[in-house]
């Protein structure tokens, strides 16, 4: 790592330093010996700040607030970026484009002689080959492609500001560690969420490979750059460890850490399953929904494990798509330089954060000693809403078709975790033109998503003649086309004595009814 010792409290500004990176690389450079100065946004709640750390709350559109931070300051480390890449790209340039360029000029106005911007390695086009810092860049949102423009604008800023501050961009592969909480991330909730289920959890092969990169050398690599002595305007580093890994060898590595016991492995899937996934990732409504069933399993576990609140899993797009594609960076150039890795493997730093969390009680301890005195597994009730509409034909009827309406509730038995149950009970009213009309219903949905891929729906009913019918449903689940196929049933009706007297489909709209089929979804605990 680069000397800090001709340059004794020399000011660093950093930008974003309340929470996250920006304060861990805000603690870094005072660690070395830089006199650190740490700004945010009124609105950013300080997760461990004193009143004796130099943090100044402002707006970052006030001139005279970054102006008055910037007093003096001889180096700006930039975090400070809107990370929501599902808004429009003209609202996140703001806070990635603009907020960069009028700090930059602040900057060459009081004379620093460095401005670190942090970007992501990520919006390099993927080759097959290692990343290096003259990839071709593609970028894939709106998120990735502000932070090129920024880069582009800043490179310009610095070569034509003669005298001005040296200009270090510093892409980073995946980040993970002490500073990327667990907040948010959905990687960190698969094992333990997983363990209520299974008793020996399984594992994946295979699968997109990717570089990661500890917090903690980030914000290393952040302090090394800005003491390196260099008389170029603008200098652009990647980093990243030293080991990619598969999808597969991540998780399985995740499920070790934790310490759970591993069992078969399931293989990663196929690139015409994978595009599926992808569509999935791209459905706002959709994930609205996986994201409600996320944060709903993850208090199951919380309560199971007596864990606090300090880690809560979000899911989104990005953080899916972390792993969903070949990303291999090369980290020769930042080493070249003097710079070397405290965790040069991801399965290093996994282990480290993973057992920080636990001892913190922000992520479950499966051991038997830490478990002992815990109370039997608790039980809980689950049910959710479904309103189907659509046709069948009736037989005998001249083939004409009659409209058919299913409103069905349907719920789970006492779910004693770490057990799963795959027979739900339904209940509901259905409605069969020229059968029966507003008639009550009771039956059971059997899961069988794993084993056969299938929702297996079975009623009885009383028909408007008298009669007694069994409707028999299908859903069958395809990841090619994952909310078509689980918001559509296809039906018979079978009459006393076995004859199939109607032949249908149903479905639900999931454009419109989404959200609201998310809010009928209700998971209780019954005891425990």
């Amino acid at each position: 790592m680069g000397s800090t010792d001709a340059m004794p409290q020399e000011r660093v500004l950093v930008t974003a330093a309340a929470h996250g990176l920006g304060e861990l690389i805000w603690r870094e450079a005072r660690k070395v010996g830089f006199y650190t100065i740490g700004i945010d946004q009124k609105a950013s709640t300080p997760s461990s700040i004193t009143t004796e750390d130099e943090l100044r709350l402002g707006d970052y559109s006030d001139p005279e607030f970054l102006h008055r931070a910037l007093e003096g300051v001889r180096h700006i480390i930039h975090t400070a970026t809107d990370r929501r890449p599902r808004l429009p790209y003209e609202q996140l340039a703001t806070g990635n484009i603009e907020l960069s360029k009028r700090l930059f000029e602040a900057a060459a106005e009081v004379g620093c002689k460095s401005f670190l911007y942090l970007s992501s390695a990520r919006i390099c086009a993927p080759t097959g080959r290692y990343l290096a810092e003259d990839s071709k860049v593609e970028a894939t949102n709106a998120y990735e492609q502000t932070l090129y423009d920024a880069e582009i604008l800043l490179r310009g800023m610095a070569n034509r500001a003669i005298g001005g501050p040296r200009l270090i961009i510093l892409r980073c592969a995946a980040v993970y560690g002490d500073a990327i909480p667990p907040q948010g991330s959905p990687w960190l909730a698969i094992p333990p969420i997983l363990s209520l289920a299974f008793n020996l959890i399984p594992g994946i092969a295979g699968g997109p490979r990717t570089h990661w990169v500890h917090a903690a050398d980030v914000a290393r690599a952040a302090i090394h750059l800005i003491a390196l002595d260099s008389n170029k305007p603008v200098e652009t580093y990647h980093l990243a460890d030293d080991t990619p890994l598969s999808v597969g060898e991540f998780i399985n590595r995740l499920i070790e850490a934790y310490g759970y016991s591993l069992g078969v492995k399931v293989p990663f899937p196929t690139p015409t399953i994978l595009a599926g996934l992808l569509k999935v990732v791209d459905n706002d409504l959709l994930l609205q929904l996986l994201d409600r069933l996320l944060s709903r399993m993850w208090r199951s576990v919380r309560e199971y494990y007596s864990i606090t609140e300090e880690y809560w899993p979000a899911l989104s797009p990005e953080s899916l798509s972390t792993v969903l594609k070949d990303t291999i960076i090369s980290n020769d150039r930042i080493k070249s330089s003097g710079f070397t890795l405290q965790y040069p493997d991801v399965r290093l730093g996994i282990q480290d954060l993973i057992q920080d969390c636990q001892s913190r009680k922000i992520l479950p301890d499966p051991r038997p000693e830490i478990q002992q005195n815990k109370n039997a597994a608790p039980t809980y009730w689950t049910s959710f809403t479904e309103n189907l509409r659509g046709a069948c034909f009736l037989e005998g009827k001249d083939q004409k078709t009659s409209s058919v309406a299913l409103s069905a509730r349907i719920a789970s038995p006492e779910i004693h975790l770490p057990m799963r149950a795959d027979l739900w009970t339904i209940d509901g009213v259905l409605t069969v033109e020229g059968l029966a009309h507003q008639v009550p219903i009771e039956g059971t949905l059997e899961l069988s998503l794993l084993s056969r891929r299938k929702l297996l729906y079975q009623f009885v009913f009383t028909g408007d003649d008298g009669q007694q019918y069994r409707f028999e449903g299908s859903k069958r689940f395809s990841l090619r086309q994952p909310v078509y196929s689980l918001t559509r049933i296809q039906f018979s009706i079978v009459d006393r004595h076995g004859r199939i007297v109607a032949r249908g489909e149903a479905r639900w709209d999931p454009r419109q009814e989404l959200v609201e089929f998310a809010r009928n979804i209700q998971v209780q605990k019954v005891r425990g």
